[in-house]
């Protein structure tokens, strides 16, 4: 049988009607389509950013403007998908949409993607050092300077002379070597760079210079080491907290309650604190509690003194204790949460099964259980006190009590009337 041209284009043209009619049917089929993000936002320079497409079944995607391309254009349920653009070299930002489709009944989904404009594509890289002279306000294109250390908020970079801190994230790593563009600005009290954008240009061994044993310079970020004590990132040197290790990567839990010696980039000043970006540390040991290793057993033999106390100068306990000027009575920390927080956190080994506040009454060292919260120099009955009964203090009448108080619960202003007796009177 002869077959002309024309029916073999009219044979064609059945064929792709079919395959045109199959694939507007496996379009139909998905009938959600959830991109992984609505909008994006693209460096001003050429570059290329991986999103996911989420869909049940097939769809197609197109993009509005001529700059943004995508790869690729279909595919069918879940699928990565390459956003390439060229680099906008205009004085404006721009924005053009990925439309996907596909059932008919599901409509058009979009995703805007913004470029950025090159605000810094007439400006000559410049090193760290100038950085840090520039005035607030000021764009500036750090070029051929090192990622040194890295926080969860930002990065500091140095040229080998200076350094300065960073403040935003990127996808870079210690090592990298950058371009970096962005705003001077004050960041934690201190000049700093506020990032636009980031361009890897290579990856070299990172070389620490010599720590210094302290800030020297509070305005500049500085490579420091620090002994100290560590307690929740805070660092304390002598008892008195000097600086936090700041945003940390790290998985710090294992240095609280450690004597530590850490080596990082201070960058400026955080809760009142010198704030410090960790670059290393070496573990001294466990933090020495009233001058004993971790852990250790507590008999409370530092209430002798107050015994002793006591006795010289004839002082006899009512059925309240507290804390005054003279004498420090050991009922401070009669908080629930005391055995937890000493056995979990602070290496202490339990010796009582609940929550105790230990005192001296006639000499002797007594203990009881907090049956609540006891802010820290508030009293605590010390017996059961009736509605009405006298409250004592150190001898001395100082109200009644307004409701019945059992052992352990806290003396206050909610539960004793106001009521002091004249006792010079009376003698």
């Amino acid at each position: 049988m002869k077959i002309s041209r024309y029916s073999i284009a009219s044979l064609m043209g059945v064929a792709l009607m079919t395959l045109a009619g199959c694939a507007q049917k496996e379009i139909e089929e998905s009938k959600a389509i959830m991109p992984e993000e609505t909008e994006y936002v693209l460096p001003a320079a050429a570059s290329e950013r991986t999103i996911t497409i989420y869909a049940d079944g097939s769809w197609v995607a197109d993009v509005t403007e001529d700059w943004l391309s995508i790869d690729p254009t279909s595919g069918e349920g879940t699928v990565p998908v390459v956003l390439s653009a060229e680099a906008n070299t205009s004085d404006v930002a721009r924005e053009a949409k990925i439309i996907i489709r596909g059932a008919a009944t599901l409509g058009e989904v979009e995703v805007t993607v913004r470029q950025k404009m090159d605000r810094f594509r007439d400006m000559n890289p410049v090193t760290v050092t100038e950085a840090v002279a520039l005035s607030e306000g000021s764009l500036a294109k750090i070029g051929d300077c090192q990622v040194m250390a890295l926080c969860k908020k930002g990065f500091v970079v140095s040229d080998g002379s200076a350094n300065i801190y960073v403040n935003g994230t990127a996808d870079v790593k210690a090592g990298d070597k950058l371009t970096v563009t962005g705003d001077i600005a004050k960041v934690n009290d201190i000049i700093g760079l506020t990032l636009d954008e980031a361009y890897v240009t290579g990856n070299e061994e990172v070389v620490l210079p010599e720590a210094k044993s302290e800030v020297a310079n509070p305005s500049k970020v500085e490579f420091v080491e620090i002994s100290a004590s560590c307690a929740s990132g805070k660092l304390s040197v002598d008892g008195k907290q000097v600086g936090i290790i700041f945003q940390p990567i790290q998985d710090i839990s294992a240095l609280n309650g450690r004597e530590v010696v850490v080596r990082g980039y201070y960058v400026g000043v955080s809760s009142k604190l010198a704030a410090l970006i960790l670059v290393d540390f070496e573990d001294k040991g466990a933090t020495p509690i009233v001058g004993k290793p971790l852990p250790f057993k507590d008999n409370f033999d530092w209430v002798a003194p107050l015994v002793e106390w006591d006795k010289a100068n004839g002082r006899t306990q009512g059925n309240s204790m507290e804390s005054n000027a003279t004498v420090n009575y050991g009922n401070a920390y009669a908080i629930p949460d005391f055995e937890a927080a000493f056995t979990g956190t602070m290496g202490y080994e339990s010796m009582f099964y609940s929550s105790k506040t230990v005192y001296v009454c006639e000499g002797k060292e007594v203990s009881l259980p907090a049956l609540e919260d006891i802010t820290i120099y508030h009293k605590l009955a010390t017996r059961d006190i009736a509605k009405g009964e006298p409250v004592v203090k150190y001898g001395e009448h100082i109200g009644v009590a307004s409701s019945d108080i059992k052992a352990g619960e806290h003396v206050h202003v909610h539960n004793v009337e106001g009521h002091r007796e004249d006792l010079e009177a009376k003698e």
